[in-house]
């Protein structure tokens, strides 16, 4: 009996996260060295959730779309990764409509255009060109090209693009990669 109610437990937990809601992305804008724009994306990350957690700044989900409440449009431009916008979500006084509102100048009050993103060290990954194949439940979606832009307190250190197919060997190793550092967090108790 208990065996079959774990079972039924495990199934539906790993059905749940099976049909989980994709969320809400981050924009980036990418620039030529002769600022024409190149293209827009969307992040798999979000350089702004850190610098949020730091200041013990958090927003009310309004939407399963958008666990975080937030979302950013960013722009690298010369070699540096810019917060271009920042905007928080709120329900209407109805609880109707989500809206969205620019949040930037209550972060950084005397900014005069886009900040550069001094907090910001870590990978950024986006996509361009054609969409070619969804992964993860659907919650990744591979495109013609992945760009990997290494980034340390702002400024873009390095940066490779993948171009499809091969940019799903580069998706199966992070994934291995992050497997192996979860089982060793928690084969150490952390």
């Amino acid at each position: 009996m208990l065996k079959r109610i774990c079972l039924f437990v495990c199934l539906i937990f790993f059905t749940g996260l099976s049909y989980s809601t994709n969320q809400i992305k981050d924009q980036i804008t990418l620039f030529d060295s002769d600022g024409r724009m190149m293209f827009k994306s969307y992040l798999e990350e979000s350089p702004l959730g850190r610098f949020l957690a730091d200041k013990k700044i958090r927003h009310e989900m309004v939407s399963t779309a958008n666990y975080s409440g937030y979302t950013a449009d960013w722009i690298i431009r010369d070699g540096k990764l810019y917060l271009e916008n920042y905007y928080a979500e709120y329900k209407s006084l109805d609880k109707k409509e989500i809206e969205a509102h620019s949040k930037i100048k209550k972060l950084f009050p005397r900014a005069k255009g886009p900040v550069l993103a001094e907090w910001y060290t870590g990978t950024l990954h986006f996509g361009s060109g054609k969409e070619r194949q969804r992964i993860r439940f659907g919650h990744l979606t591979l495109f013609d090209y992945l760009y990997v832009y290494n980034i340390r307190n702002g400024i873009v250190e390095s940066q490779k693009t993948y171009k499809y197919p091969a940019n799903t060997d580069y998706y199966k190793k992070r994934d291995q990669e992050t497997t192996a550092q979860v089982k060793k967090m928690m084969a150490e108790g952390k």
